[in-house]
């Protein structure tokens, strides 16, 4: 049974590794650590959900902390009430893209602030063993909200005019992105025209994994996009903060390609785009060429938001389809990421494909994950193998080589017990002698 206390989160099997017992103490733990006099509490559609929100709920009051209980809703949704609002943090109930047997906590505070591992979600452990839970003699009271109007309302004001009509299918797998769907259509009415595959909401993902950049999971919606006559296909993950964009062709864009668009969209001379260490050589090369600066982040959510604070960036991206914008205080955001991809290629007037193109120009091997004992070892290891020849290797997240004709990056997962690794090349048939070296490499140690 491993720990669900992660990197980013807390989130394991239930209610093996995480019960309602926990849900009452992560509750209570992070009011204490907050030291909070309200607090924001959301959950996603899984089936243990509706249990662990209620221990969560019950938990936050024991420290006499007020709950704003939001109900079902999408991550998006819960950052929103959070940087609209000035409550002290929340928890949002949800194992993400993760099977239907997990779930999980994701914890922020002020203004969406993420709590993780380096800012707070090791002492929240610590009080929870400790058993130093501040206990209220007066319980806090329960305030229930439903913030989906108000946010219909900002977004809706974000949107612009579009000069036709796009037809558009969807897969959000029974999670929660009909949520996210249901803005969209009311902000662009009858300028857009959704297929929608299975929206209904439903914890025991009946068809496939809710997980966008899984390709295979999405046959249904790759059959259909090629017998209809769509612009371009869209998929989102379980709780919606994630998103993920297709072609007419049945294919799914890389999201690093997703990242260059909007950010030369939205970026003007001078501003600072992130991306993270996995993305493709083609993305800072095009933010270069419009005199935008790129910078290059640690891969996952709060690190991105942490880095986009401190340089003052518009706007970042994640390959796993997370999005983060600066007039969102730094949060992600499926929804929003959908309108910059409907204004621009209505700006632009030309199609997706055609936009996308100039940016999948060198052969990929995509992410390929190794289970390794010794990963420190095994990456020195490979860092040596090409310290030689390289010329850059960045250590921002495990090692990024930079060849003469090649890119890769090999780090330790924050979520799994996995060494992931990403080849890129000018050939094919280098990227695939630079994946080999690397797995003799890592055989080796």
């Amino acid at each position: 049974m491993s720990n669900p206390f992660k990197a980013y989160d807390i989130r394991g099997i239930y209610p093996e590794e995480l019960d309602g017992n926990l849900a009452f103490n992560v509750g209570g733990a992070t009011a204490t650590f907050l030291n909070a006099k309200s607090m924001v509490v959301g959950h996603d559609m899984r089936e243990s959900s509706e249990e662990l929100y209620d221990e969560v709920i019950a938990g936050i009051k024991s420290t006499g902390c007020h709950v704003i209980a939001l109900g079902e809703l999408t991550t998006p949704q819960f950052y929103f009430s959070l940087f609209t609002s000035t409550h002290d943090g929340g928890i949002m109930i949800t194992a993400s893209h993760n099977p239907k047997d997990y779930n999980g906590f994701k914890i922020c505070g002020p203004n969406a602030n993420p709590v993780y591992i380096a800012s707070g979600l090791l002492e929240i452990e610590r009080i929870i063993a400790s058993k130093t839970i501040k206990k209220a003699s007066k319980p806090g009271h329960v305030i229930h909200k439903d913030i989906k109007p108000s946010y219909e309302h900002f977004f809706c004001n974000l949107a612009q005019h579009l000069h036709k009509t796009y037809n558009i299918i969807t897969d959000t797998g029974n999670g929660l992105g009909t949520f996210e769907f249901d803005v969209l259509k009311k902000a662009y009415k009858k300028s857009i025209s959704l297929t929608q595959l299975f929206a209904t909401p439903d914890g025991t993902f009946p068809h496939h994994e809710s997980n966008p950049i899984k390709p295979e999971q999405y046959t249904e919606l790759a059959k259909k996009i090629q017998e209809g006559n769509y612009d371009f296909g869209i998929t989102t993950d379980g709780d919606a903060d994630r998103v993920g964009f297709w072609l007419p062709n049945g294919t799914m864009i890389p999201p690093d390609a997703i990242i260059a668009l909007i950010g030369v969209y939205l970026a003007r001379k001078g501003d600072k785009v992130g991306f993270e260490v996995r993305t493709s050589r083609a993305i800072p090369e095009l933010l270069k060429e419009h005199n935008i600066i790129p910078k290059r982040y640690p891969s996952g959510r709060p690190y991105i938001k942490e880095h986009m604070q401190q340089d003052g960036a518009i706007f970042a991206g994640e390959r796993s389809g997370h999005y983060f914008y600066q007039v969102l205080h730094n949060t992600d955001s499926s929804l929003f990421t959908m309108m910059q991809v409907l204004h621009i290629i209505d700006t632009e007037q030309k199609t997706l494909a055609e936009l996308v193109a100039p940016l999948i120009k060198y052969p990929t091997t995509g992410e390929i994950n190794y289970s390794h004992e010794n990963k420190d070892k095994a990456i020195e290891k490979v860092r040596e193998e090409f310290a030689s020849e390289a010329e850059k290797i960045l250590t921002i997240d495990g090692i990024s080589v930079y060849g003469k004709n090649y890119f890769f990056n090999l780090r330790k997962s924050n979520t799994e017990p996995l060494l992931r690794l990403i080849v890129e090349a000018d050939t094919t048939e280098k990227m695939k002698a630079v994946r080999l070296r690397i797995e003799r490499t890592l055989a080796r140690v």
